[in-house]
């Protein structure tokens, strides 16, 4: 499956070409509008994700991060998928991937990629997310502590979103 990014003016586009999409879930939420999701247009052999000028998630993790910024990325990700649960999707149809997460610096909004795929990625979870981000602000805000409380509460209390 193959990736890529496109930026006109104010807007970006992700095109997903390739094998192994599951088709027939794209086309089943292409007309939904979630708002933490990017806008899906099916193509003939694509997928077209839109969505406004954000930068991938990543990005944030190379300047310093507040404990308020941190705890709204971690509240969007638990919305998103508490989402899924919801609409009765799986855990892996969102690529949790803090490269294919797109924030608006401006805002703090998180925008998601709902990709589902023939086979299931076990990588590709909100835990495995959470801890790639906790992993890269201890690498940055080492002085706080807000991110070890956190980690410590996971591990003791669990996930932050459970499955119904």
């Amino acid at each position: 499956m193959e990736l890529r990014e496109h930026r006109d003016g104010r807007k970006l586009t992700v095109v997903c070409r390739g094998s192994g999409i599951r088709w027939e879930k794209i086309e089943a939420v292409e007309k939904l509008e979630v708002d933490e999701w990017m806008s899906i247009q099916v193509r003939e052999d694509s997928i077209r994700y839109t969505c406004p000028d954000f930068d991938p998630l990543a990005l944030r993790f190379e300047n310093p991060i507040t404990e308020f910024d941190f705890f709204m990325i971690v509240a969007q990700i638990a919305r998103t998928r508490a989402i899924l649960d919801h609409l009765g999707l799986g855990e892996h149809d969102i690529l949790w991937d803090a490269d294919y997460i797109y924030m608006s610096l401006n805002t703090r909004e998180l925008k998601f990629m709902y990709l589902p795929t023939k086979r299931i990625d076990h990588e590709n979870t909100v835990k495995t997310l959470i801890n790639d981000i906790m992993y890269a602000l201890r690498q940055s805000d080492l002085g706080d502590t807000y991110v070890t409380e956190f980690a410590f509460y996971l591990k003791e209390e669990g996930p932050i979103v459970h499955s119904h």
